[in-house]
């Protein structure tokens, strides 16, 4: 099953609000789950944090036996226009970088 397209928003601005656009900051999925307000989205987080770092949004990093995240500078960006811009339609099909445009 694949996550929701407001779902995928939703995690990514979770970790834009964790981690801002500091590039060298990463964390657990913890963190950036407990910024999620909806249950139905925090049931999903997993699948859909996931698809972002398959699509190259969020970036893994593992430390000392945790793995962590990052937003990749493209996801940063991407979160950054979905706060300032509301909704906008992002094709979750290609790689974030096509995203841009």
């Amino acid at each position: 099953m694949k996550c929701p397209d407001d779902d995928l928003k939703a995690v990514l601005v979770a970790a834009y609000q964790v981690l801002g656009s500091k590039p060298n900051m990463h964390v657990p999925a913890e963190y950036i789950r407990k910024k999620l307000k909806d249950e139905d989205v925090k049931a999903l987080f997993p699948k859909c944090l996931d698809q972002l770092v398959k699509k190259g949004y969020v970036q893994k990093h593992p430390t000392g036996g945790n793995m962590t995240y990052t937003l990749t500078e493209c996801g940063n960006r991407i979160a950054q226009t979905l706060i300032s811009e509301g909704d906008i339609k992002i094709d979750w099909k290609t790689r974030c970088e096509q995203n841009l445009s």
